[in-house]
């Protein structure tokens, strides 16, 4: 898919190819008093028009990128974050792994991902009174505890009635002994795209082809 990125009279500011399954990044400058929309288009021209929401005048704008062994966090305070010393976490799971005070205007920290293990990173940004300015997700992957699944299921019936009880065996070697999480969902109502649309904040709706 496309995103764009449209600002003063509808001048078209960037444009990107999205990343993965509609997700991506843009990057821009905020300048105050104008009004910022971004258009997505899937490959099968389903389209999606959003506002994008107002800028704060105090906060912490953070970009996660991982190259090669290292996450790298750059953090942009502004307003009365900037002023201010500021404490940077990372967890996994719940665990802290990672905790750093920092105080500058544009910063960048650099952190060996093999500090980390494989999961959902969280990494939150926060003041000496606990206002959290920012959190970030993501994923950090060590190929050796990436495992192919063989899972194999038995004992589905091909239907059963409102509210029925559902007992499913999983045959999964890696598995044994594990609590794991399942997830069921309507094959028909399965996405590769944005939701449809809904209402935005004005009442007026987004427009589809």
């Amino acid at each position: 898919g496309i995103m764009r990125l449209y600002g003063r009279g509808g001048e078209l500011l960037q444009e990107q190819r999205t990343e993965n399954r509609g997700r991506g990044t843009l990057e821009f400058t905020y300048e105050p008093g104008i009004t910022y929309s971004t258009v997505f288009t899937s490959d099968s021209n389903y389209v999606i028009r959003q506002r994008m929401p107002k800028a704060e005048k105090d906060g912490c704008a953070v970009r996660t990128d991982i190259k090669g062994n290292l996450l790298l966090l750059t953090f942009q305070p502004r307003g009365e974050a900037a002023d201010e010393t500021l404490g940077v976490t990372i967890t996994v799971g719940g665990a802290l792994y990672y905790f750093q005070k920092f105080r500058a205007e544009d910063t960048q920290i650099s952190i060996p991902t093999d500090s980390l293990p494989t999961g959902v990173a969280q990494v939150t940004v926060y003041n000496a009174q606990g206002r959290v300015y920012s959190d970030r997700l993501c994923f950090i992957r060590h190929q050796q505890d990436i495992k192919t699944a063989q899972m194999h299921f038995s004992g589905i019936r091909s239907q059963y009635e409102p509210f029925d009880s559902i007992h499913v065996a999983v045959e999964n070697p890696q598995a044994a002994g594990s609590t794991i999480s399942l997830a069921v969902f309507l094959r028909e109502r399965r996405q590769r795209t944005p939701p449809p649309p809904r209402p935005l904040t004005d009442g007026t709706r987004l427009e589809t082809p």
